[in-house]
């Protein structure tokens, strides 16, 4: 819970008004000291209902509350697909790998997502760019300096 007003509605809701005023429980730095015994006192509070009932609870109380998810679970939420946060690129050498979109979607500026780029596949535009000539990228690639 995010401060010590949710913290007391939280203990209310479970049916646990006492650990509020319980020595181990009593302020934020209390309870991290003693966070294993706070975790089975919650565990146990929250065991005769599943999550859902929990969230729903929670949330409907002014208590921000989600579930945990599993990697699999999250790249399935609808949410994900929604916002564009898994995407499929193509790649000249894996054929196709997936990466994850931009959180912040931005309609004057949006971003793009884009492949990271093969070992040495920008050295010449780069060293060109920095004043190389095309004799002098020809004599490093030769000493192996770059590739």
């Amino acid at each position: 819970v995010g401060n010590e007003a949710m913290w007391k509605s939280f203990v209310g809701l479970i049916g646990r008004p006492a650990l509020a005023e319980d020595e181990r429980f009593s302020t934020l730095r209390a309870r991290i000291k003693n966070r294993g015994a706070l975790t089975k006192e919650i565990n146990q509070a929250l065991r005769p209902h599943d999550a859902d009932y929990w969230i729903d609870l929670l949330n409907h109380r002014g208590i921000p509350s989600g579930p945990i998810l599993t990697m699999a679970e999250i790249f399935a939420h609808p949410q994900i697909a929604a916002r564009e946060m898994l995407l499929k690129l193509p790649h000249p050498v894996l054929g196709q790998f997936m990466t994850t979109g931009l959180a912040a979607k931005l309609s004057a500026t949006p971003g793009q997502v884009r492949r990271p780029p093969l070992m040495g596949e920008h050295t010449e535009e780069l060293l060109a760019l920095l004043g190389y000539g095309a004799a002098e990228i020809k004599e490093l690639r030769a000493a192996k300096v770059i590739r």
